[in-house]
């Protein structure tokens, strides 16, 4: 897999100025997308002549990083993993759990440690329903996180990660 953000954006822009590294760089910018104000970097780099800073702009103004991915099926069959209530960050990546922000896995253990209504967790309060996100995963299809309201918080992209995992 591929970041689409986070501590590897400023050393990649960085990579832009050096010759041997500079098409490697171009190539994973081009596909990474949460650059915020990072992309004020690669724009000053593109203006000052730099070839693949300007590489890394036209690809974004082309959406390569969009097109590039496969078709979708006209059918996906999912598994439907359904979650009851309001579905907030402290429910998928809860800060108290993992010390390290970016340790995805150890977010991804506390993930809905608190049971509610289908919900099951292995160690309520410590541990999500693994073994029961598991036993949907058995009947082989990808599974589809389906909540009544999923998405407030703050910190979405660190939740997302939890799910993905």
């Amino acid at each position: 897999g591929t970041m689409q953000g986070g501590y590897n954006i400023h050393p990649l822009i960085d990579a832009l100025d050096d010759a041997k590294l500079a098409p490697i760089a171009a190539k994973a910018l081009s596909h990474t997308l949460l650059m915020f104000d990072n992309f004020y970097d690669v724009e000053e780099k593109a203006k000052a002549g730099n070839a693949y800073a300007k590489q890394v702009m036209q690809s974004w103004a082309d959406a390569e990083w969009f097109l590039s991915r496969p078709q979708l099926a006209d059918k996906i069959t999912v598994t439907v993993f359904k979650v009851t209530g309001e579905t907030n960050t402290d429910d998928l990546s809860p800060a108290p759990d993992a010390w390290s922000r970016p340790d995805i896995p150890l977010h991804a253990l506390a993930m809905l440690k608190n049971a509610r209504e289908g919900i099951d967790p292995d160690q309520p309060g410590a541990v999500g329903p693994i073994k029961q996100i598991e036993a949907l995963q058995q009947k082989g299809f990808p599974l589809a996180y389906v909540g009544d309201v999923v998405g407030t918080g703050s910190s979405r992209k660190s939740a997302t990660n939890s799910v993905l995992w």
